[in-house]
């Protein structure tokens, strides 16, 4: 038997009142006593039980039905019986128990899970867990949790290429706020951490060993200092050792620091540091409350905005398809039945009162199905299915929307319209954010083949959270992630593509020969040397190695590329322009006849294999990993 089972037959307690179901329809008997001491929410939930089983009584005991899970459940009732309590065994499980907790206002369970979670070790929130239980905290509203997520993300550099192992585990929306309060973090410190160096730190006020500031503060410990505002995950009393140590090897000095200072000084930086992340918690990071898409009557009444939709709006509709921006669309559910099997489901089977379709959703006495796209897209996708004028969206990353609805629900023949229109329309030239933006759509809208050609687009672009800032929220994080890895892949190729141009004995290497000079004279003029005209004589002098111009341009490129993640990745086709630069350069300075005899023989056939070489090093597929 499972502990959890064992959990569970335990809560079936035998002087038991009252059953509390589980969403999985679980059933815990407890005694009303213990439940209704700690919740006034379960309290008035069993009273309005009690009142509905005495007037049509069904068994012995009277039955509340919960929407919590039966894991969840059993783990809260063991707190609030008198039996040992069962924390859940996963990140995600525990969150929820504590939303659970609050969501019945259950303030002292709650302070008592909140205790044990602290007891823990390793503990719950750690730079391991901190973006994932960032996500999950800010999801299931609890505001303590989110903030000791948000400072613990502090520990990593924030970089894109840094943070690749942990992007599957939070949504670009969360990451967004997350590079936000990093940002804001930093502010502060800037400007916090100027003031704490001007105070000349007297507790660390050791024999002189070196340049000091103008506030008497040792030069190695003001730089420290000052790289916290730079990258706060600096903050760290090791790095702090090792910055002092690495002082001290190239100072060669024996100077040393009391224990007593250091753990002053850490005391007042600590402080100093946790000052700047509350200001920065108190601008951001709120905790949203949920909102119901059809919360008001004037909402449910909300008018169409697109005119083309009144061709739509018949009087014979006989269900109402609702936008997330809450417009209407009237519509026969046969047109949608035959066109998608997935509506043809919905409307074939039996609706509970869950479901995307309910009695209490109804306007106009029409039923209302309530989809996530906007109205845009929704009149899109419609105006397909019926012999009226369809409509495309005027820009690049709606039609993907439209595309990617097109394969959700399953329309096969919506779907092919919609890709031939793509390809046959001209949309303006996609900038960089837009790029990055519409792989954000294909991806998650799983339009494999436009997130390969988005993904391969990206990469003339910078890769920073400076430049995604405003359109990490259209990423999954997992789609992120697989972008990340598909970069590297590209940027490691590109490497290796140039170190295997250093082998100048294999082809197309091999044509070079060792450079030679010309020796002036009033002879004849030599052809290869571009715009400058030069007369030599009909001697040469072998002056160097083969062609160490050439190596020199692959070098630079190769030391470039694999610090390049962050920028745009390096254009094959720019390959022919850097070759003809340097060579210009190399004849101008050396006079190189054998080089220029090359060039003028194969020059061209060897830039295009270059150039090919290069296009295949970037051929890299986009391994998506959901």
């Amino acid at each position: 038997m499972s502990s959890s089972d064992e959990v569970l037959e335990i809560l079936d307690d035998p002087g038991a009142d009252i059953i509390l179901c589980s969403r999985e329809h679980r059933k815990f008997r407890v005694r009303t006593l213990y439940v209704t001491n700690v919740s006034p929410v379960l309290r008035e939930l069993i009273q309005s039980a009690s009142t509905s089983h005495a007037a049509n009584p069904t068994s012995p005991l009277q039955s509340v039905q919960l929407s919590d899970s039966g894991v969840i459940l059993s783990s809260l009732l063991t707190l609030i019986l008198p039996m040992f309590p069962v924390l859940p065994s996963t990140l995600e499980h525990t969150i929820i128990l504590l939303s659970t907790a609050q969501k019945y206002q259950m303030d002292s369970i709650l302070n008592r899970i909140r205790e044990m979670i602290a007891s823990q070790d390793p503990p719950l929130i750690r730079p391991e867990t901190a973006f994932q239980a960032y996500s999950l905290a800010k999801m299931h509203g609890l505001r303590q949790e989110a903030l000791q997520a948000a400072r613990t993300t502090l520990t990593f550099p924030f970089t894109i290429e840094g943070l690749e192992d942990e992007l599957e585990s939070i949504h670009g929306i969360y990451l967004h706020e997350l590079w936000k309060y990093y940002q804001n973090v930093r502010i502060h410190l800037r400007s916090d951490l100027e003031a704490f160096r001007a105070t000349g730190m007297p507790v660390l006020n050791c024999p002189p060993c070196g340049q000091n500031t103008i506030h008497g503060t040792p030069v190695w410990l003001d730089a420290y200092i000052g790289s916290i505002a730079e990258s706060p995950a600096l903050f760290d009393l090791t790095e702090f050792h090792m910055c002092f140590s690495r002082h001290i090897i190239q100072s060669r000095c024996s100077c040393s620091i009391p224990n007593k200072a250091v753990r002053a000084f850490w005391t007042d930086l600590t402080n100093v540091v946790h000052r700047c992340m509350s200001k920065a918690e108190s601008a951001i990071l709120p905790i949203a409350e949920s909102q119901t898409p059809l919360s008001t009557a004037s909402q449910r009444n909300a008018s169409p905005t697109s005119p083309l939709l009144n061709h739509l709006d018949k009087s014979d509709a006989d269900v109402i398809i609702q936008s997330c921006d809450l417009v209407n669309i009237r519509v026969h559910r046969r047109m949608l039945a035959i066109s998608s099997p997935f509506f043809d489901d919905m409307f074939s089977l039996p609706q509970p009162q869950s479901s995307s379709v309910s009695d209490k959703e109804v306007v106009d006495r029409l039923p209302v199905v309530q989809l996530p796209e906007d109205a845009d897209v929704l009149s899109g996708l419609i105006t397909m299915l019926y012999p009226i004028p369809s409509t495309l969206p005027n820009t690049y990353d709606k039609a993907l929307t439209l595309l990617a609805a097109s394969q959700k629900y399953d329309m096969v023949g919506v779907q092919s319209h919609v890709r031939l229109e793509i390809q046959s329309r001209t949309f303006p030239t996609l900038t960089g954010p837009e790029t990055f933006r519409s792989y954000a759509i294909s991806s998650s809208g799983q339009l494999s083949s436009e997130a390969e050609k988005l993904a391969r687009l990206t990469l003339e672009f910078p890769m920073t959270f400076e430049y995604l800032c405003d359109e990490l929220p259209s990423f999954k994080g997992w789609a992120l992630r697989d972008l990340v890895g598909f970069r590297k892949r590209c940027r490691d190729n590109i490497v290796s593509c140039f170190e295997s141009f250093l082998d100048l004995d294999k082809p197309p290497f091999n044509i070079w020969i060792p450079c030679t000079n010309t020796t002036v004279s009033t002879g004849g003029y030599c052809d290869y040397c571009g715009n400058t005209s030069y007369s030599y004589s009909n001697t040469s002098t072998v002056t160097g190695s083969r062609a160490s111009w050439l190596t020199q341009l692959f070098q630079t490129h190769i030391s470039e590329s694999r610090e390049a993640f962050s920028k745009p990745l390096f254009n094959p086709q720019s390959i022919r322009d850097l070759y003809l630069s340097a060579l210009k350069a190399h004849l101008s300075s050396y006079n190189c006849v054998s080089c220029a005899k090359v060039h003028a023989l194969d020059g061209e056939k060897f830039c295009r294999e270059l150039t090919d070489r290069l296009t295949v090093a970037l051929s890299e597929k986009l391994v998506v990993h959901e």
